[in-house]
């Protein structure tokens, strides 16, 4: 896009996006202004907006700007460099992590299955939707629900790095890892332990 105030000789930002082939892409954001003075306005204006996000930054020697990152992105800010004509350009890429639509074990055995999160903080919602089940759950070695689930309950529990969800009857139950569903390991047996870590 361009801005055409009076203020700029010549103003030109650009956003690129490369497919790396790994469920994983790279943004690239860049700003060529004239005066170039301009381009540290914009890039002031984009570290404002960064920061009131809470997104962290990178200082630079050179003029640079930061993108906020949505979420399963990690933004990193490299050094501004010069064109020809001297006019400073100032570069964002970005890596983003594709959220699966569902969740499928890393592994699994008869009676366990482990679970990769998207990140280290996130949500698990269980469901009692086939019947009753008997259901404890531990998040960094504290056991935050242990209970048995009547039919039609469901309980949702936010925690952090590594939890184990036990099930006295696994076929009863349906759970949800951030609001995506978990897939079960077929011939799952009772009591199915399933591990969580991001």
């Amino acid at each position: 896009y361009r801005i055409t105030s009076p203020l700029f000789v010549e103003h030109l930002s650009t956003i690129d996006v490369h497919d790396l082939g790994d469920d994983t892409c790279l943004t690239v954001y860049s700003v060529d202004a004239e005066p170039a003075v301009l381009a540290l306005v914009i890039v002031a204006g984009a570290r404002h907006q960064s920061a009131h996000r809470g997104t962290a930054t990178t200082p630079t020697a050179a003029p640079a700007s930061t993108a906020v990152p949505a979420a399963g992105q990690h933004a990193t800010t490299v050094p501004g460099h010069t064109r020809a004509g001297g006019h400073r350009v100032a570069t964002t890429t970005t890596s983003t992590t594709a959220v699966p639509s569902s969740f499928t074990p890393v592994t699994s055995t008869a009676t366990t299955a482990t679970y990769k999160p998207p990140a280290a903080n996130y949500s698990v919602m269980l469901s009692a939707a086939n019947g009753n089940c008997w259901v404890s759950v531990t998040s960094g070695g504290t056991n935050v629900l242990a209970q048995t689930m009547q039919s039609g309950q469901q309980q949702t529990l936010n925690v952090s790095g590594t939890t184990t969800v036990t099930l006295g009857a696994p076929g009863a139950i349906v759970l949800q890892l951030d609001h995506k569903p978990v897939v079960l390991p077929p011939g799952d047996q009772s009591p199915f332990t399933l591990t969580l870590a991001p």
